[in-house]
């Protein structure tokens, strides 16, 4: 038996061709993972004011934390006005393109004001350093954009 190819025919392997293709695509992303940006965002977004409050403290201050990359080190240097031994809190390392590289880290500042992060433990890209940091009884939060070459 021979296949006439009409317009019938054509069609017919034209709408198969583009079901295949659709179905062939479905299955693509299904194994496409996509994190979210932040765990438990719902319970983050309700105290969000008091983010808001610490950044509003640190713009309060003459001086602003300083992120600086050195050849072996993340060096982020504290105001000089304050004490190193005071100074308590976070710095989170966060890397907007795979969560699995972010970074947390206890505030333990060196007798100058500054912490020393290896750059070892990056990987290149781009990483916001949110630094959420008390002093006495002020609470301050700063974030920071770094590239990791």
């Amino acid at each position: 038996m021979k296949i006439k190819w009409n317009w019938g025919t054509k069609l017919f392997i034209a709408m198969a061709l583009f079901i295949i293709m659709l179905l062939t695509f479905v299955y693509m992303t299904t194994l496409q993972e996509h994190p979210l940006v932040e765990e438990e965002y719902y319970q983050k977004s309700l105290i969000y004011q008091e983010k808001l409050d610490k950044i509003e403290n640190a713009k309060k201050l003459n001086e602003n934390v300083n992120v600086e990359m050195g050849e072996k080190y993340l060096i982020i240097d504290f105001q000089s006005f304050f004490n190193p031994d005071s100074l308590s809190g976070t710095i989170q390392i966060y890397r907007p393109s795979n969560p699995d590289y972010d970074i947390n880290i206890t505030i333990k500042p060196d007798t100058l004001g500054n912490v020393h992060i290896p750059v070892s433990k990056l990987h290149r890209g781009k990483y916001i350093v949110k630094i959420d940091y008390k002093y006495g009884r002020k609470v301050f939060y700063e974030e920071k954009s770094v590239f990791i070459e």
